[in-house]
């Protein structure tokens, strides 16, 4: 079946022919999912009466999207069958044959329509009911969980800094960052190694001059070159003593 005579059978499902029953049989075999063409092949047989309509009928409702819209397509038609076909026999006389045919069909019709939309009695409709009830919409989550749940993971990061790193080692003291700290003790035992002009400062800026002065005499004695230097020193602090 080419594109045009399929967008025709879409557009005048009750032009449709055995000829296009036929191909369209053959692209629901190619294309098994394709629900439209499983709809017109119900519609088709549908409207010829044929003994597979029970069979096509359902297969269409298990494709169909909507069952209710399907039933319209298929039952509308056939009322509008069977109102023209009461106006012909108000017109002229009925064949016998026509006769017969008739009841046929009003009789074929409650049954087909019972057996594809009240009850599900075919599998599709079973496997389709059970789909149903075994999907759900999940539930809404609540507006706090999302906080929740940020919580629990950044107390597992913490929990986990924890682990790996029990304790924060202690930084050691550096004597040159703490200017104030007493070194009296310490200056008793210092040699001439030691000795330097920071060390006297130090000395002065903890108040105890004469400690300074004593170190700027060692430096006199250990650097000639610089007596005048440390000898200005000590008369400052001299003047401060």
């Amino acid at each position: 079946m080419n594109k045009d005579t399929f967008l025709q059978a879409v557009t005048h499902p009750v032009n449709i022919t055995g000829q296009d029953l036929e191909a369209l049989e053959e692209v629901v075999g190619n294309f098994p999912y394709c629900q439209l063409a499983h709809i017109l092949v119900a519609k088709a047989t549908y409207d010829g009466s044929g003994m597979l309509v029970p069979q096509k009928v359902r297969k269409a409702a298990a494709y169909a999207i909507s069952r209710d819209a399907l039933k319209k397509l298929l039952v509308d038609r056939h009322e509008a069958v069977k109102d023209q076909s009461s106006e012909t026999n108000q017109s002229s006389p009925a064949s016998p044959e026509s006769t017969r045919v008739l009841p046929a069909v009003e009789a074929a019709e409650p049954e087909v329509s019972s057996l594809a939309f009240d009850t599900p009695n075919s599998r599709e409709d079973e496997l389709l009911n059970e789909l149903e009830s075994t999907t759900h919409v999940p539930t809404a989550s609540s507006p706090d969980e999302p906080k929740n749940l940020e919580k629990e993971r950044q107390l597992r990061i913490i929990e986990n800094f924890i682990r790996t790193q029990p304790r924060i080692p202690t930084m050691r003291a550096d004597e040159n960052t703490l200017p104030d700290r007493d070194l009296a003790e310490k200056s008793a035992s210092l040699n001439s190694k030691v000795i330097s002009e920071s060390l006297a400062k130090i000395m002065v800026k903890q108040g105890k001059i004469e400690k300074a002065i004593e170190i700027y005499q060692e430096l006199i004695n250990k650097h000639p070159d610089k007596k005048t230097y440390f000898a200005e020193k000590i008369d400052a602090l001299n003047a401060k003593n």
